[in-house]
């Protein structure tokens, strides 16, 4: 879990056990590389909670700022490039070592690009919001149960970001937003798929109800006497009305020889079908992970609004002083 100096190791796991330092209150202590991971105090009879929490989410922002900081060229750091690596890099370009002046300077161009891009504005660290708000639950929960619960959904929901690459703010939106997109491209063809599969089902009942009322109608017809004639259709009232309906239904799908196209439509309702589970296969993993991403931005937008507003009102104290 830890280095010898206490330092989450990277890639390590996110670990709740019985033996750990530290009381049950303590919450989050930290969630960068340089600081230790959540710990917990004893609580009797709860198992462990071990979970792999990848370096992405556990390194932020900050820390890569403070990470790239020490490499300046205006100071020195512990394996850093300091003044004596310029000039050096000055020495050897004036002694035509080209080979390593090419390489020192394109070192330099790289961390002068690293310094711009660090110095525009980072997007959050879900980590940093995550690890906010359920030390806050966890804080204010009244027993260690609830207080392991709080953390055991943390370190669940850093595990899962972690395997879905999505570290910040702006990956888990735009993570939702294909989502979404795709969801609504999968909807859309499978309910085109749904509807005309109702109206084959519906043209193959009528078909079949014609089908099976059709004798009753040629008897009819075979009967000249018009009081005998008149005698069936009132026996029959309820058939015949049943066999009109179908056949007006079906009017405009009888081919010239009189016959119904049932194979052709058994046929492409067999393959719609086929297609529409196919695509059902794709969007039902799809919606699970979306109703995921849907409960983590939840609690995002919960912390971002609680850290705003701890802005807000420590803006308004330095102004009152």
């Amino acid at each position: 879990m830890c280095n010898g100096d206490e330092h989450a190791a990277l890639g390590g796991a996110v670990e709740f056990r019985d033996d750990e330092a530290g009381q049950a209150d303590r919450g989050v202590e930290g969630l960068h590389l340089g600081k230790r991971v959540l710990t917990i105090g004893a609580v009797d009879d709860e198992n462990r909670l071990v979970r792999s929490a990848g370096h992405g989410l556990v390194l932020g922002a900050a820390d890569s700022a403070q990470l790239f900081h020490e490499v300046d060229l205006g100071g020195q750091a512990a394996g850093g490039v300091g003044d004596d690596d310029v000039g050096a890099a000055r020495l050897a370009c004036a002694h035509g070592v080209e080979d390593d002046c090419g390489r020192i300077a394109a070192l330099l161009g790289w961390l002068g690009e690293v310094r711009e891009e660090l110095s525009k504005p980072q997007a959050p660290a879900l980590a940093d919001l995550l690890g906010a708000y359920y030390g806050a639950r966890s804080a204010g929960a009244w027993s260690n149960r609830g207080k392991v619960g709080n953390l055991q959904k943390f370190a669940d929901t850093v595990n899962y970001l972690t395997e879905q690459k999505l570290y910040t703010v702006d990956d888990l939106e735009a993570r939702v937003t294909s989502h979404s997109e795709r969801i609504e491209e999968l909807k859309a063809s499978m309910n085109s798929k749904q509807t005309r599969m109702k109206e084959l089902q519906a043209l193959l009942e009528q078909a079949g109800r014609y089908r099976e009322l059709k004798p009753i109608h040629d008897q009819m017809n075979a009967i000249h006497r018009q009081g005998q004639r008149e005698k069936f259709k009132a026996a029959h009232e309820g058939e015949l009305r049943q066999f009109y309906m179908a056949r007006r239904k079906l009017k405009d799908h009888f081919t010239p020889e009189g016959r119904l196209p049932l194979t052709k439509w058994k046929t492409e309702y067999g393959k719609l079908q086929q297609a529409y589970q196919e695509e059902y296969a794709k969007y039902k993993p799809i919606r699970e992970d979306l109703m995921k991403l849907y409960q983590v931005k939840s609690v995002v937008d919960s912390a971002s609004r609680q850290q705003e507003q701890t802005q807000t009102k420590r803006r308004d104290r330095d102004m009152d002083r």
